[in-house]
C-alpha cells in the first residue's frame, strides 16, 4: 500500500481526506453499476439465445439476434473484468484513505474500531475515538498489555492477511465481567512493527515480514479430509431446483405453443436455469470440511466464498478440548489470541489428536 503524504496545515489535510473519501464512494459505486450491467448482459445474453432456438425462422430477425448475442456476451465479458478491476481499486483506495485518516490522528495512532484508534504513547496505550471533540479515553499501562502477531488465512498457503492483537484486562473495555481479558485488533503495518520496537514493547506470535521481505506462497497439503453435510440446506436447494425445472419447462411451452409470448417464454426459462445453476452450487457447497495435515487445521464452513474459513498452524494452537454451549459440543481451538468454534465431526477430534498428538486436552 502507497502511503498518501500528509499536507500541511489542518484545511489541507481536512481536504485531501474529504477528496479520498469521494474517490473510495466513486469506485465502491463504479463496482456495483458495473456488476448489475454484467448481470443484465448475462441475462440477455441467455434470452437471445433462447429466441434463436424458438419462433419463425426469419433472416432479418435471426441476423438482428446474433448481433444481440455477440453484443451480450461480449458486454457480459467486458463488465464483469471490469467490476473485478474496481473491486480490487477499491479495496486499496480504501485502505489508503484509512491509513491516511490514521496518521491524520497521529502517526503513532491506528484503527481498532469504528471511529476509534489505539494510541500508542510513551508509557500508556490510548483507546480514544478519532475526533478530536470527544475527550474519554481509556488509559491502558504497557505493563497489562500482551502484543499478538497473527496472520489470518482463509486458506491452507502461507499468505495470509497481518494483524496485530492486543490483549488487555477485559476490564478496561468491557462493562460487563466475567471474561478474564478481551482482544483489540488493529492492521500490522510497518509503522506499527517501528513504534512496538522503539517503546521496548514485545511482540508474540509469528515474525510478520518487514519491509521489502518477500516470502514464498508456501500451500500446504491435506493428509486427511473430513466432511460435514448440511441436510437443511440440501433439501432447500433440491427444492428450488425442482420449482426452477417446472418454470425451464413452462418458459419453453410458452414460447413453443404461445408464439406471441415468446419473449415472456424465454426470460421465465433464464430464470429458472439461473435458479437452477444457484442452487446446484449451493447443493454442492451445502458441506462442511475439516482438513489436516503436517502443517496444520483447516476449517471451511458450508456455504459460499463468503462462508467462515481458516487456516491455523500447530505452531499457534495452545490446545483442542471440547466445550458445551446451549446444549451443542463443539470442538474448542485455542490460541493465544483467542478461540475457534468447530461443529463437532464424528472422528474429528480423534483425528486431530493423531495429527497433533497431545494437543489434545
Amino acid at each position: 500500500m502507497k502511503e498518501i503524504a500528509l499536507p500541511q496545515g489542518e484545511e489541507a489535510r481536512k481536504k485531501k481526506a474529504h477528496s479520498l473519501r469521494i474517490k473510495r464512494k466513486f469506485t465502491n459505486g463504479a463496482v456495483f453499476v458495473f456488476a448489475i450491467i454484467a448481470i443484465a448482459c448475462l441475462i440477455g445474453l441467455l434470452v437471445t439465445a433462447i429466441m434463436l432456438q424458438t419462433g419463425e425462422r426469419e433472416q432479418a430477425r435471426d441476423t438482428l439476434l446474433y448481433i444481440l448475442t455477440g453484443a451480450f456476451a461480449g458486454g457480459a465479458v467486458l463488465f464483469a473484468l471490469a467490476a473485478f478491476g474496481l473491486g480490487v481499486l477499491a479495496q486499496r483506495v480504501q485502505a489508503s484513505e484509512l491509513d491516511y485518516l490514521e496518521r491524520m490522528c497521529g502517526m503513532d495512532c491506528f484503527y481498532v474500531g469504528d471511529g476509534t484508534v489505539a494510541q500508542f504513547c510513551e508509557k500508556e496505550l490510548y483507546i480514544r475515538s478519532e475526533s478530536p471533540d470527544k475527550k474519554a479515553k481509556i488509559h491502558i499501562p504497557y505493563k497489562e498489555i500482551v502484543f499478538h502477531s497473527v496472520c489470518t488465512r482463509k486458506k491452507p498457503r502461507e499468505k495470509g492477511k497481518w494483524s496485530v492483537v492486543i490483549e488487555v484486562p477485559s476490564h478496561y473495555v468491557l462493562k460487563r465481567s466475567g471474561a478474564p481479558k478481551a482482544f483489540i485488533e488493529t492492521d500490522g503495518k510497518e509503522r506499527l512493527y517501528r513504534i512496538l520496537q522503539a517503546r521496548g514493547l514485545e511482540l508474540l506470535g509469528e515474525r510478520p515480514p518487514r519491509e521489502g521481505e518477500k516470502r514464498p506462497d508456501t500451500h500446504y497439503p491435506a493428509t486427511t479430509k473430513l466432511l460435514l453435510p448440511d441436510e437443511q440446506k440440501r433439501r432447500r436447494n433440491l427444492l428450488i431446483i425442482g420449482v426452477s425445472a417446472l418454470l425451464v419447462v413452462a418458459g419453453v411451452l410458452i414460447a413453443v405453443f404461445w408464439r406471441e409470448m415468446t419473449l415472456l417464454g424465454a426470460i421465465l426459462s433464464v430464470l429458472g436455469a439461473v435458479f437452477i445453476a444457484r442452487a446446484s452450487a449451493g447443493y454442492v457447497q451445502a458441506k462442511g470440511m475439516l482438513a489436516l495435515g503436517k502443517a496444520g487445521l483447516y476449517w471451511k464452513e458450508s456455504g459460499n466464498a463468503a462462508a467462515e474459513r481458516f487456516f491455523l498452524k500447530w505452531e499457534v494452537i495452545e490446545r483442542v478440548r471440547y466445550e458445551t454451549i446451549q446444549d451443542r459440543r463443539y470442538i474448542v481451538v485455542q490460541c493465544a489470541f483467542g478461540a475457534f468454534h468447530l461443529p463437532d465431526i464424528a472422528g474429528a477430534y480423534e483425528a486431530i489428536d493423531a495429527a497433533r498428538p497431545g494437543i489434545c486436552a
